[in-house]
């Protein structure tokens, strides 16, 4: 597997990772994901909190190092936060806020 295709396989199970305060949406689609990163067997993924004190940030680290670990030729994940840039609801995708819409929020 080359690196892009590892990276497009990150992302992909990325895209599978779960905001845990709205299920119906992906980390990626509330656009929590602000780098990916993979040399060799080694990824590196960081994440933007929706804001600093956000206690949903221990899980989504958690979810986000198991969905990217479970990929084959990934023996190492490391996963940051990073408050700069800061997240923004700009950050939505317009398939995430398709999806906050079904799931009965109005997105910004």
């Amino acid at each position: 597997m080359t690196a892009t295709a590892t990276l497009d396989a990150i992302w992909e199970a990325l895209e599978r990772v779960a905001d845990p305060e709205i299920p119906a949406v992906s980390v990626v689609d509330m656009g929590m994901i602000s780098e990916v990163e993979v040399e060799g067997g080694r990824a590196r993924v960081v994440v933007l909190p929706t804001f600093s004190g956000c206690p949903a940030i221990p899980i989504i680290k958690t979810d986000v190092a198991a969905a990217v670990r479970a990929l084959p030729n990934i023996d190492d994940v490391t996963i940051e936060t990073s408050f700069r840039p800061p997240w923004t609801t700009d950050r939505i995708t317009p398939e995430g806020r398709r999806k906050l819409r079904e799931f009965g929020l109005s997105p910004p």
